[in-house]
């Protein structure tokens, strides 16, 4: 679990600091959440939580 919720927090830091084509950093954050969410590396409660 661990390495997958690394690979996920880079993958979303490489596109919030390259932001290819202009890719705004809340969209980036987003899918890095979804995927978080679809790995099962967070739980929906901690979504509710944290909003």
């Amino acid at each position: 679990m661990l390495v997958i919720t690394s690979i996920i927090f880079l993958i979303t830091l490489i596109f919030v600091i390259w932001q290819p084509k202009g890719l705004n950093i809340g969209y980036s954050a987003a899918g890095g959440a979804i995927l978080a969410l679809l790995f099962g590396v967070v739980d929906i409660n901690d979504v509710w939580d944290v909003t």
